[in-house]
């Protein structure tokens, strides 16, 4: 779980019915660069939409907390930035994916992360009878990177997390304390400038390559994530419910 500390940014109006009806059934795929605030705002629509809330990273971390050899090989792969392989994260993703409380649909953040892991997540969704919904929050480089070079580090357990701002030269949230165990944060950036860049620049060509994947099979909503969470929050919400109402091509809108 994210944390109770981003709770009051849900929207408190409840959904309309027809909205409710139309949600079911899906897959909200959150996608964006690195620094655009997908992980909170995909915590954020699951709460709202009272469906389960998958994010790759979280399960990689809670998989190592196991004694396995999965466990053991995700663990070393983190350990040391490497990426965790699709063979390992197909079936994982999976079988979470067949939990009682996903029948409905579910939020998922930090997967595909290749071509090869979208034509995955395609076919599995339709043995599961699931549309896939993918929403891509865009924010402008430098937003991004301001984003990024504030990562902090937990002094009690080093649990890592993003400091989220608005722009270089706004106010935003920044987190005091951890999820996990409650301390502090470390008071400096734990990156370099360069390191930063690295990581922005890695899966940029990857992330492209998903976000267009979506866009062809016309399943892609884009959402401006510059703002505070609950601008983008609410702003997301008004996309993805606005466009679920829309009737199909030669259909009637529910």
């Amino acid at each position: 779980m994210i944390g109770a500390m981003y709770l009051p940014y849900l929207i408190e109006e409840p959904l309309e019915s027809a909205s409710l009806d139309l949600v079911s059934q899906n897959i909200f795929l959150i996608l964006g660069d690195a620094g655009s605030g997908k992980e909170i705002q995909g915590y954020l629509l699951s709460k709202h939409f009272s469906l389960p809330f998958l994010s790759l990273g979280k399960i990689f971390r809670e998989t190592t907390q196991n004694v396995s050899h999965m466990s053991q090989t995700i663990h070393a792969a983190l350990s040391t930035g490497e990426f965790v392989s699709n063979e390992i994260a197909a079936p994982l993703l999976e079988a979470l994916t067949l939990r009682a409380d996903c029948r409905d649909g579910y939020i998922l953040v930090g997967y595909p992360r290749n071509l090869a892991e979208a034509h995955f997540l395609d076919a599995l969704a339709a043995k599961q009878q699931k549309r896939i919904q993918a929403i891509f929050i865009f924010v402008p480089y430098d937003v991004a990177m301001a984003r990024l070079v504030r990562n902090k580090t937990c002094k009690g357990c080093g649990k890592a997390l993003d400091a989220f701002i608005d722009s270089p030269n706004a106010n935003g949230i920044c987190l005091l304390y951890c999820s996990v165990c409650g301390n502090s944060f470390n008071d400096t950036a734990d990156t370099s400038l360069e390191e930063v860049e690295r990581l922005y620049r890695s899966n940029e060509r990857d992330i492209e390559s998903v976000r267009s994947h979506y866009q062809g099979k016309q399943s892609l909503l884009a959402v401006e994530g510059v703002g505070s969470i609950e601008e983008v929050f609410r702003r997301m919400v008004k996309t993805v419910v606005g466009t679920l109402r829309m009737p199909p091509p030669g259909g009637v809108a529910m």
